[in-house]
Formats: C-alpha cells, sequence, structure tokens
C-alpha cells in the first residue's frame, strides 16, 4: 500500500478561545516524562457512499472540527513547562493537523485492518525531535482509498484528556458536520484538574473501618499480603535515595526480599 499526501494544514478553533494553561496530574506527568510523544491512535475506516455528493468532504471536515475546537480548546493546544519544569498544556490556538492523503488500495485490500506497520501510514506522521511545543495533541488524516472508501485516521496525545472527552470531542465534530447535534454532542468538557491534586500535607478524610457499636477494629490488614518499602541509594551517593512501596503476598515478598538483597545490598525494608 501507497499513501501520498496531498494537502496538510492546521485546524485553528473558528472563533477565539481561552488563553490559559491547565495543569496535569501527577499521573499525567508521570506519563508524559516516559515519553513526551506518547500517541494513543485510532482508525475508523468507511466503505463508499455512491448516495452522497459531499462523502467526507474535506472542507466539511475542517470546518466542522474547527467549530467543534470551539469547545473543546485544549485538542488545538500544545505541552509546555510550567516554571518548575512540570508539565502542563498551553492552550494557545496553535491548532489541529490535519492531513489529506490517497492510496492506491481498496477498503476491501485491506481486510480486517490487523494491526501491522503499513496502518500507522493512515495516521499523520510528527516530527517529535524539536520539543515539546511543536508537535500538536491531535492529528487527523483522511486517507481516500482507490474504491471511494476513506480512513479516518486520529492520534491524540495520551495527556490531553480522557477517554471520555475524547469521545464528546469527536461525537461533537462528527455532528457538526452531519449538521445537527445531539443532547450528548452538547457536553462540554471538565478543565479543571486541580481536583487530582494531592493535599500537602496528606489530609484523609476517609477509613474504611466496620464499627457495629462496640467500637472500631484495632486495625485492618490482609491476612495473605505484606506491604513492604525498600530504600535503593545509589553506589556513589548514599544521600540520593529512591523509596517503592509494594504489596505482594508473603510468600512472594519473601523471595522479592531475597531478590532484591542479594542484587543490591545496600537496599533495606522497612516492614
Amino acid at each position: 500500500m501507497r499513501v501520498a499526501v496531498k494537502e496538510s494544514c492546521m485546524v485553528r478553533p473558528a472563533k477565539e478561545t481561552p488563553r490559559q494553561r491547565l495543569w496535569l496530574s501527577n499521573l499525567d506527568q508521570l506519563v508524559v516524562k516516559k515519553n513526551d510523544h506518547m500517541m494513543t491512535t485510532m482508525l475508523q475506516p468507511y466503505r463508499p457512499d455512491g448516495r452522497s455528493r459531499n462523502f467526507f468532504d474535506g472542507r466539511v471536515m475542517k470546518e466542522s472540527l474547527s467549530q467543534a475546537l470551539v469547545t473543546f480548546f485544549p485538542a488545538a493546544g500544545r505541552l509546555a513547562r510550567d516554571e518548575s519544569g512540570e508539565f502542563e498544556i498551553d492552550c494557545g490556538g496553535q491548532g489541529v493537523l490535519f492531513v489529506e492523503a490517497e492510496t492506491d488500495a481498496t477498503i476491501s485490500d485491506m481486510g480486517d485492518f490487523q494491526p501491522g506497520p503499513q496502518l500507522l501510514q493512515l495516521v499523520p506522521q510528527v516530527d517529535f525531535s524539536k520539543g515539546i511545543s511543536s508537535f500538536p495533541l491531535l492529528l487527523v488524516q483522511l486517507t481516500r482509498f482507490r474504491c471511494g472508501g476513506v480512513c479516518l485516521g486520529i492520534g491524540y496525545h495520551h495527556g490531553l484528556s480522557d477517554g471520555t472527552e475524547c469521545y464528546n470531542l469527536f461525537t461533537k465534530w462528527a455532528s457538526l458536520a452531519r449538521g445537527r447535534l445531539p443532547v450528548t454532542a452538547n457536553l462540554l468538557p471538565f478543565l479543571d484538574r486541580t481536583i487530582l491534586r494531592s493535599r500537602s500535607p496528606p489530609a484523609p478524610t476517609c477509613h474504611f473501618v466496620l464499627n457495629f457499636g462496640w467500637g472500631d477494629p484495632i486495625f485492618t490488614r490482609s491476612p495473605s499480603y505484606e506491604g513492604s518499602r525498600f530504600i535503593l541509594s545509589k553506589p556513589n551517593d548514599e544521600n540520593d535515595v529512591s523509596s517503592l512501596s509494594i504489596n505482594l503476598e508473603a510468600v512472594a515478598m519473601e523471595r522479592f526480599k531475597g531478590l532484591f538483597n542479594t542484587t543490591w545490598p545496600q537496599l533495606h525494608s522497612h516492614l
């Protein structure tokens, strides 16, 4: 299968959108720090529709996406770092990459679209080497097949949103392209991620205890699982340490301790 790119552009929100920066949770930070260009990809192939003259018309697709980005404006932003070096989303309306391409293959040639290297041609290819602020967080490629069918290839950054919000964005986009908005497409994105921010110092407000009227239990624990914390220091710097907390079955914990104490003699465990 050969794929040729015919046009590539940035689709920006149809109206002015808020200029702000979105905080990312610790879980998002872990993922982005591991791979700052981790994209979740999906393909949506469609067989040719002989009834519609504007079957996946590029202009309609881009205009409707531009309208959807007014509400879901973080998707048009870029990754950035705050003063402390942590990742965040810069909502500057930079745009979504939209690619139109053609292929000499047919939809039938692709069978059931089994994952493989050739399918990567159906999602926009981006140069991630120029830094986090250079690449879009949402990528779209509309590939037309020789038979008249199309494949919509989408890539969205893992730190952009969860699956529900992405679904709402794509649902609204599709509804705008059809010229109507169902109730589900009117959902607004929830942008205040600070509800996931941990309190400092920790202030737990809920403890799982069963009080039947005769007081609280002395403690709650599993009869078969053991919790330990492991402290590992670097060979040349005893002050540079890492901490690992883990819960395993008691037998497995003993094997775990034996393995690590043999491999790193400087490792200590605290029950």
